[in-house]
């Protein structure tokens, strides 16, 4: 069985590629803020770490939700509001916020777009995969564009001008 007869590997979803980068990396933005937050001085220190571990906790916890997709878009999204929520603590964040909330819809929207394609190419890689097992057995496991010689057999070296 050559490599070419393997069934081709169901493709993963991109929009869920995207979804846990972003939140992964948003966790990292949102420890770099508190650290912020907590060299100003912008609140009690017990508060901004309280807050700064809440939203990386909850961008994890979301990130953990994606397992199952439709809960853990929800979650991200969440998380992206309460990200931009932060800029009321650390103003800055207002932008990080934002920036982040527009990549998450946009990847969401290509995601998408990127997966349905897959999908399709999945499909016609396992039509053409059934199509080609067909006519191999139809010719009797010889394949039809294989040259043969007077006998029926397969040449020794397919490929190989005459």
């Amino acid at each position: 069985m050559s490599t070419t007869d393997a069934a081709p590997r169901p493709p993963g979803s991109a929009r869920l590629l995207f979804a846990r980068t972003i939140l992964v990396s948003e966790a990292f933005v949102v420890l770099f803020a508190t650290l912020v937050a907590h060299g100003l001085r912008l609140a009690d220190r017990p508060l901004v770490w309280g807050a700064g571990g809440g939203v990386m906790l909850a961008a994890v916890l979301a990130t953990a939700a994606l397992r199952r997709p439709r809960v853990g878009l929800v979650a991200g999204s969440i998380v992206q509001l309460v990200l931009v929520a932060s800029g009321l603590v650390v103003p800055m964040m207002f932008v990080v916020g934002v920036v982040f909330a527009l990549i998450w819809a946009v990847s969401l929207q290509l995601g998408g777009r990127i997966d349905v394609e897959r999908q399709e190419r999945y499909a016609a890689e396992l039509a053409l995969r059934d199509g080609a097992s067909g006519a191999a057995a139809a010719t009797g496991g010889v394949d039809a564009a294989e040259p043969t010689d007077a006998t029926g057999a397969a040449d020794a070296t397919p490929g190989q001008a005459r």
